[in-house]
């Protein structure tokens, strides 16, 4: 058989093919394949720090997230776009009660980089603390000093305090308490996914739920 016998055979059976399957499928007989074309979702709004700073405002809302590059439940997918998610969503509560707004990373790592590494994951922060494990200044305060609270990871704290001027011009946190605490990741996530609630000052709610 010769090359161009071998090329109009082919081609006959291709053009054969090809109306015999418009046919069935114009009956509908012959199966039809849907195509869609995906369209990517809108990005999600991020945390810029220092994006509430109300000038002349006293009092603050500080959101507080522990976690570790070691504990498997603080490096779920889900938990990282919580705590961003609640980042946003405090702020918003924040800003419209009149209040500053700031967030504070913690990584209970050993290691510095690898702390430092883990936050990343979860976005941007006003402030971090990574390193020294549970010797780490954060877990001091949060976990083993004044605002004590359990020893685990990952933890979402809402905190209310007052900024004064100390000496130098410098400011100075005063009248800290802790509005919300949220331990572990079942808990951080029902709570971001209805709106991430707290209880302020005056009492009022700023969004459905509390502490």
């Amino acid at each position: 058989m010769t090359r161009k016998t071998r090329t109009w055979i082919a081609g006959t059976v291709f053009t054969v093919g090809s109306v015999a399957g418009m046919a069935l499928a114009t009956a509908g007989l012959m199966p039809t394949v849907d195509i869609e074309l995906a369209v990517p979702a809108r990005e999600a709004r991020e945390y810029r720090p220092g994006s509430v700073a109300a000038n002349g405002v006293e009092d603050e809302i500080v959101l507080v997230y522990l976690g570790s590059s070691s504990c498997g439940w603080s490096n779920l997918p889900e938990v990282s776009r919580a705590v961003r998610d609640a980042k946003v969503l405090v702020a918003e509560h924040a800003r419209n009660a009149g209040m500053r707004f700031s967030a504070l990373g913690i990584a209970l790592d050993v290691d510095a980089s690898r702390g430092w590494a883990h936050l990343r994951n979860a976005g941007s922060f006003d402030e971090i603390a990574a390193g020294m494990g549970w010797a780490n200044s954060g877990a001091d305060k949060y976990v083993f000093g004044n605002l004590a609270g359990p020893a685990s990871t990952p933890q979402l704290l809402v905190v209310q305090r007052s900024l004064s001027t100390g000496l130098g011009g410098r400011p100075k946190a005063e009248s800290e308490r802790v509005l919300v605490r949220k331990t572990g990741s079942n808990a951080i996530l029902g709570w971001v996914s209805e709106g991430a609630a707290y209880e302020g000052r005056t009492g009022e709610v700023r969004a459905a739920g509390g502490m």
